[in-house]
């Protein structure tokens, strides 16, 4: 019941209101998640990374070039992709450019193997990470899960859930050169 009042205000709120909210969130103990949280966290999630986008679309709207912030995303993953070796040795590296990630770190966090809490939450984890990560508004953010997945596969660890996540992202991209050969 308090969830859903709280999910049906934070749709409400700005972004910098839900950063805030986000944050209280982020300071609470793993072990005190449960079901009603965890399920709230990806409503949540999905409504802030919804905010974060349009407000960045709003931003690049207002510049003299108006290109898209999806515009920019394409040209962020087109550079991220040409210096795949660099970001080989960091795979938080798509992390590290400011962007909210609101519940999108806990997500992974408790969809790890070595992560110990309940079957059923780490299921409901690992579900949201693979939904998220199928969203429009998680694009700034796939390839650095893509290249996480990789790594904890590389390790041996969190296998399954990493190659559940890898084939979710791989499969939001053209099986095929067309798209590449397609004019702008």
């Amino acid at each position: 019941m308090v969830y859903d009042v709280v999910r049906e205000i934070a749709q409400a709120l700005n972004l910098e209101h839900l950063m805030i909210l986000q944050s209280k969130i982020e300071t609470m103990a793993r072990n005190q998640f449960d079901e009603k949280l965890l399920l709230f966290m990806e409503d949540f999630t999905a409504s802030a990374l919804q905010a974060f986008f349009q407000s960045e679309n709003k931003k690049f709207q207002e510049k003299a070039d108006s290109h898209f912030f999806e515009d920019h995303i394409s040209r962020n993953q087109l550079q991220f992709a040409l210096e795949i070796g660099n970001h080989k040795n960091d795979p938080n590296f798509g992390m590290q450019q400011g962007r909210p990630l609101f519940g999108l770190p806990v997500f992974w966090e408790i969809s790890l193997d070595n992560f110990q809490i309940a079957a059923p939450l780490k299921k409901i984890c690992q579900g949201a990470l693979v939904k998220m990560m199928k969203e429009e508004n998680a694009k700034p953010f796939i390839l650095s899960y893509l290249l996480r997945s990789i790594s904890q596969i590389q390790k041996n660890d969190s296998v399954v859930t990493s190659i559940n996540i890898s084939n979710t992202i791989l499969s939001q991209f053209p099986s095929d050169n067309s798209a590449i050969n397609e004019e702008p």
